[in-house]
């Protein structure tokens, strides 16, 4: 049970999902427990390698799309 908790809380920790003092007091884990650092290690080498996201379209992408709307209204 308890990997799962530090695994979860890592998982928030590299997500910046953690209240000021929850991040503080798991920087500090990760620092000075070796579980919590193999934990870390491991998680932050698969978000690494996680592909980056863009939730917004470029400016390209957002012009083709006003001038297609204007060419069939």
């Amino acid at each position: 049970m308890t990997h799962n908790y530090v695994s979860n809380q890592v998982i928030r920790f590299i997500y910046n999902e953690l209240p000021a003092l929850d991040h503080l007091e798991t920087e500090y884990a990760i620092e000075h427990d070796k579980e919590w650092n193999q934990s870390y290690q491991k998680l932050r080498t698969a978000f690494d390698a996680l592909p980056k996201i863009k939730f917004f379209p470029s400016q390209r992408v957002v012009r083709s799309i006003l001038q297609y709307s204007r060419m069939t209204t």
